[in-house]
């Protein structure tokens, strides 16, 4: 069903219009929805951050961009220099997770106006976490805050979620 679904769409080397289906996002969001049912709020707060991650980087996709080598030329003329200043010693222009939504809001893509102060708050609880670069423990509200400003994001990229979420739920076992 679902997960070979998700494995048959998933190839490292496919063009970048193709590489993050959306299958995927919604397979991530469940594994940190089980993770926070179980109380595991580091490991959920650190899969919300990679789904965030995963959010730009599908939005990146569907423009044809990959946002570990951008091309310049497909850049609009007002935002080449200031993205060319990040071209790396091997001649690549990457950007991380706060510089890919900055980017997508000033494309005008409404993903990148989801990046908030609230998202930005609830991300720090991760890079503030042993998880992620501090000693900070991840609070349960941590995580909640994280979730619902992730699941706003996820409204924003997948026009059918319901729909994808009622085939990617997994059964539950009764003990």
């Amino acid at each position: 069903g679902w997960i070979c679904e998700l494995a048959r769409k998933l190839k490292p080397n496919a063009p970048i219009n193709e590489r993050y289906p959306q299958e995927l996002l919604i397979d991530l969001w469940f594994n940190a929805q089980r993770r926070i049912e179980e109380g595991h709020w580091v490991d959920a707060t650190a899969r919300l951050y990679r789904l965030t991650e995963l959010i730009a980087q599908y939005r990146f996709s569907q423009r044809g961009w990959d946002t570990a080598h951008l091309e310049m030329a497909k850049f609009p003329k007002e935002l080449q220099a200031k993205y060319e200043q990040l071209r790396d010693e091997e001649g690549r222009v990457k950007v991380g997770l706060q510089q890919a939504y900055e980017l997508l809001t000033e494309l005008g893509d409404p993903v990148g106006q989801r990046y908030d102060q609230r998202l930005q708050d609830a991300l720090r609880a991760r890079n503030e976490s042993i998880g992620g670069h501090g000693l900070r423990p991840v609070t349960e509200e941590d995580c909640h805050k994280l979730a619902d400003a992730v699941k706003c994001l996820l409204d924003k990229v997948l026009s059918n979620r319901q729909e994808d979420e009622e085939r990617a739920h997994f059964a539950k076992l009764l003990h």
